[in-house]
């Protein structure tokens, strides 16, 4: 399953990496830490899930996913 990461922290990113890395069948294929990232990225990659954080700075993540068509499986990773 191709999948995509988006969140504003570094570290958080990285540990969801690392755990995803354990798990057959998950391949990430990319992040970002904002909207503007995030919408480059999505354009260019088909993905199939969707890792994402909900508050990015000022920016909110349920702004991108009005945005995506088709919209892939998403689970929310927030604090």
């Amino acid at each position: 399953m191709r999948a995509v990461i988006v969140d504003d922290s570094a570290e958080d990113r990285l540990n969801l990496r690392v755990l995803l890395g354990r798990c057959r069948g998950v391949e990430i294929v990319g992040e970002a830490s904002d909207l503007e990232g995030a919408r480059r990225l999505l354009a260019g990659v088909a993905v199939e899930l969707l890792f994402l954080d909900i508050q990015l700075g000022r920016e909110n993540g349920f702004d991108l996913l009005k945005s995506l068509q088709p919209r892939p499986q998403v689970i929310v990773t927030t604090v």
